[in-house]
């Protein structure tokens, strides 16, 4: 449970009424504000913030779009409605491609697919924002309290998912074979090949290959060999902790071959304002008269670049599909790829050090785990993934 450090006792005014600890606020996204505002000030990471202001955002624009009453009048009723239109109804209300926040069409959903897990975030997300209201005393219940939804429980020793490489090959077939026929679609191509390499390679979170830059990534020696490798800065891992990661020499060459489809250089130069993971667009530019035209900021290098957790999902989750929709409809690979996500590929790089008898330690350091004990649980793979591995056939 998140800790705010209020006052256990609320102050009283002269007619006896409690005083809420908010200040003043007019409504109740103004009393959302404070929240975030407090979240903000302790050590939560900015991708953390992200996500619980994204949640206000979705329950506001819902209670707009709906002529809903404000969420301090929600009971168990308001509370089954809103989680029911997340179950059932946000695929009809996916924001249309290209919309940014402000303009008329804008919705908070991106996608348009919003699965049980994440359900379960928006409940557990809006239920701490409850609480912390409470504690504040500006609401004297909480509906969320009682209502559990939760993602399904994957139990035993096959708890965290692997995608096998006959799956990811067939990933990068059907993106190999799939016809290009326009300039976007070699860069998508390109970017989205090294998106997938990056994250099954590295075990980078989807927030954490999205908030990075092209300027993250560094080189070192080693000392005793001289021999050069390649690692990423990641500068918001979860926890608010900044980390490293490896990219090997098949993550390098990915990189190298995207940076050319957008006209870069190999390797990024110092001083370079780009993000890691690149949309095909091109940003607008600080003076028109120099650069009126898309053609003109590509060659210079003025791309947009990709800066959220879903949009990285929403594009892994497009390769598996269209992978899946090539595959003999109820197959196994098939079924797998329909339910696979960005987080899968940090499992299935978690499982290949697993499968190669890397040490915990150092497996914990590779994933970035504050606990050797998370580390631990690749360790019980199922009896078939270390039947393949073994395997003299």
């Amino acid at each position: 449970m998140q800790r705010y450090d209020l006052p256990a006792a609320l102050e009283v005014d002269a007619q006896g009424q409690v005083v809420h600890l908010l200040g003043r606020v007019a409504n109740d996204w103004q009393a959302a504000d404070v929240w975030l505002d407090v979240l903000a000030a302790q050590p939560v990471s900015p991708a953390t913030l992200s996500t619980y202001r994204r949640e206000v955002r979705r329950m506001r624009w819902y209670c707009d779009e709906f002529d809903i009453r404000p969420p301090t009048q929600w009971g168990y009723p308001d509370v089954t409605d809103y989680v029911t239109f997340l179950r059932t109804r946000v695929k009809v209300h996916a924001c249309p491609q290209g919309v940014q926040f402000g303009q008329a069409e804008w919705t908070p959903f991106r996608s348009g697919v919003f699965s049980e897990a994440a359900v379960a975030a928006a409940v557990r997300i809006l239920g701490t924002l409850f609480r912390f209201w409470q504690s504040a005393g500006y609401v004297r219940a909480n509906p969320f309290a009682k209502f559990k939804s939760r993602a399904p429980q994957r139990r035993g020793p096959g708890a965290r998912h692997a995608i096998p490489a006959a799956a990811l090959a067939m990933v990068r077939k059907s993106m190999d074979d799939r016809p290009k026929r326009t300039a976007r679609d070699h860069l998508v191509y390109w970017r989205n090949a090294f998106l997938l390499t990056l994250l099954e390679r590295t075990g980078l979170r989807a927030d954490e290959a999205a908030q990075a830059n092209m300027a993250d990534v560094f080189s070192f020696s080693d000392p005793e060999t001289a021999r050069l490798y390649h690692g990423l800065a990641v500068r918001h891992q979860k926890g608010g902790l900044e980390g490293n990661v490896v990219l090997d020499s098949t993550v390098m060459r990915a990189l190298a071959y995207y940076r050319r489809a957008f006209g870069l250089a190999d390797l990024p130069e110092p001083g370079e304002q780009l993000g890691l993971i690149l949309s095909p667009q091109t940003d607008l530019a600080g003076d028109d008269r120099v650069y009126k035209t898309a053609y003109s900021r590509r060659g210079r290098g003025m791309w947009k670049s990709v800066r959220s957790r879903q949009s990285v999902w929403a594009i892994v989750r497009k390769e598996f599909d269209q992978a899946a929709a090539e595959l003999d409809a109820g197959s196994p690979a098939a079924l797998l790829l329909q339910r696979a996500s960005t987080h899968w590929l940090r499992h299935t790089y978690g499982t290949r050090l697993a499968l190669q008898g890397t040490h915990p330690r150092v497996m914990a350091d590779a994933l970035r785990h504050a606990d050797m004990a998370t580390s631990m649980i690749y360790s019980k793979l199922e009896l078939l993934e270390v039947a393949r591995a073994t395997s003299d056939n």
